[in-house]
């Protein structure tokens, strides 16, 4: 004997949750009727007691274990369950979560990390490290280093990769431009080379370093 589920709503009048399906079959010439429990859309169970989760699509799921066949927009996860909250256009894979996260945001298929401060613009979505260029001041992979640049640095910013600075005062060289240029007289400029503080260019008719 099957017995189907049923619920009470706020007015305490039965709802049932199931249906017995008769199927009719032949078998060594004899016709007979087989009777299948059969959940109605939205439950699951043995007795179909239990409600799909309100994110499944149509709030369809396996009548056996409750898993979603699909999801609403934004959900993802076999129950549904898990939100696409950081997911770019705030669409994801049902079973592989966010293809690609919003700006700002790491660590697929969640993006449940936030890119460093620093980072100015988007950050690699597996490791965080920032993939275009630090903010104002700032270097290294993370974008995790303050620049850390003398007076005689001229632009105030500092090189991504070791935090030298990008470019010296006129009259200064080295990583953070605290080395004055030694250019003899016939250097033509007041500036050198900021690699090793050679003159750049010589007063016509003259050659050399310095």
């Amino acid at each position: 004997m099957f017995k189907c589920g049923k619920t009470r709503s706020l007015t305490f009048r039965l709802i049932y949750t199931c249906c017995i399906l008769l199927i009719p079959r032949i078998e060594n010439g004899w016709l007979f009727t087989v009777a299948v429990l059969h959940c109605k859309l939205g439950f699951w169970g043995e007795n179909c007691t239990n409600r799909c989760n309100s994110t499944c699509f149509l709030s369809h799921c396996n009548p056996s274990n409750g898993i979603c066949y699909q999801c609403d927009n934004m959900y993802w996860g076999d129950y549904c369950d898990k939100e696409c909250m950081n997911c770019r256009f705030r669409w994801c894979h049902k079973t592989d979560g966010c293809s690609w996260c919003k700006s700002g945001y790491w660590r697929k298929p969640h993006c449940d990390k936030e890119c460093n401060a620093n980072c100015d613009g988007h950050c690699d979505q597996t490791n965080g490290r920032c993939t275009f260029s630090c903010k104002y001041r700032y270097w290294g992979k993370e974008c995790e280093n303050k620049c850390n640049f003398g007076p005689n640095c001229h632009r105030l910013s500092c090189n991504r990769v070791n935090g030298s600075c990008m470019a010296c005062k006129s009259g200064f060289w080295g990583e953070n431009c605290d080395n004055k240029c030694n250019n003899g007289p016939n250097c033509k400029y007041e500036s050198c080379e900021q690699e090793d503080g050679s003159c750049g260019d010589c007063q016509k008719g003259y050659w050399g370093e310095q």
